[in-house]
């Protein structure tokens, strides 16, 4: 889980993973834009948690999967809702599906996009069954607040 501020100048907070099962392990993310290295550490630890966001999103974006819930005001923003359940994902989506995320993984929850298609708010989880019968459950929170 991540809870960070962003702004031009700067970003803050922290990174928290189950560490491998071994207990939560928590990171603090600091970095100011006029210190290179620690900007580029700290964008770097921000593209790591939201890459598995980003992919899984991508997996259900534009398909049968995703459906326009209607208009919400969300943290300031004037928002359209798509709900996301790779569950009512047609034929194609499916066989996708079962390739990308195996038999019985799936996707759930839910985006709040700008009429410029800018996301305010994602919640996502994910379930993810390997070949080898492991599972992995992720869940993806972000948002966008105005300041």
């Amino acid at each position: 889980m991540q809870e960070v501020d962003v702004t031009q100048q700067s970003i803050d907070g922290t990174a928290t993973s189950n560490n491998g099962g071994n207990g939560d392990f928590t990171d603090k993310i600091h970095a100011k834009r006029a210190d290179t290295d620690a900007w580029r550490i700290a964008v770097g630890s921000l593209n790591f948690g939201i890459g598995g966001l980003a992919t899984g999103f991508a997996l259900v974006n534009h398909s049968s999967a995703t459906v326009r819930e209607g208009a919400e005001k969300v943290n300031g923003y004037d928002t359209t809702k798509f709900t996301i359940d790779t569950s009512r994902g047609d034929a194609a989506a499916q066989v996708l599906y079962k390739n990308t995320l195996g038999p019985g993984g799936f996707e759930k929850g839910a985006v709040w996009v700008t009429s410029q298609g800018c996301p305010v708010k994602i919640s996502l989880d994910d379930e993810i069954h390997g070949n080898d019968g492991s599972v992995t459950k992720d869940h993806y929170e972000e948002a966008m607040v105005k300041k």
